[in-house]
This record gives structure tokens, sequence and C-alpha cells, in this order.
């Protein structure tokens, strides 16, 4: 006999929020701090949703060839890498929580 239940989801897609804001609003610049920034989130293999130049925002997960979700270690270090960065003024993150839950877009930095 089968009985019913609710489906739970196996796969967590584990993910945070992430936010930034370059001390200056030249192009050029903001630019340069957005290459870097993404060139840490490749080298990590990590991938991110969002945009912005001087006030970028979006969230952060896994690549998809990444056997696990984004770590409280990927976290903290683009906590570093921004408080390390002299143009980055201020950066944020949100905890880790799974983006495939209904209210993973409801997250504020």
């Amino acid at each position: 006999m089968i009985k019913n239940s609710k489906r739970v989801s196996i796969s967590k897609c584990m993910g945070f929020g992430a936010r930034y804001r370059v001390n200056t609003k030249d192009a050029k610049i903001c630019n340069k701090v957005l290459d870097e920034f993404l060139n840490m989130l490749k080298k990590r293999k990590l991938n991110c949703g969002g945009g912005g130049l001087e006030d970028f925002s979006g969230f952060i997960i896994a690549d998809r060839n990444r056997c696990y979700g984004a770590t409280e270690e990927d976290r903290a270090a683009i906590e570093k890498w921004g408080e390390k960065h002299q143009m980055v003024a201020v950066i944020k993150t949100t905890p880790l929580i799974d983006a495939n839950l209904d209210d993973a877009d409801e997250i504020e930095l």
C-alpha cells in the first residue's frame, strides 16, 4: 500500500544574496570592479544573477558543474574580497538559503 505524503525535494540549491557599492561613479572603474568580482566568482565556480554598476546586487549560486551548493566559505570569501578592495565602500551578504524555496526572492540586503 502506498501512503500519500508531501513531496519533498531531495536536492537543494544553496545560495546567498550579495550586494556591494563602489565609492565612485566613474563607469570605467565600476566596470573594472565588476569584472574583478565576476572573475573571483568564476574562480570559485559560482554564478551570479543580478546587476548594477556602482550599486551591484545579485544572488550567488554554485556553478552547475560543481557537485554541491554555495557554502559559508564562499560567502566569507566574497565578504573578504569586498572588505579588502579599495574601491568597494560597502559589501553585504545574506545567510545561505535554498534558492528553490518560494521566499528566496524576498531576501533583503
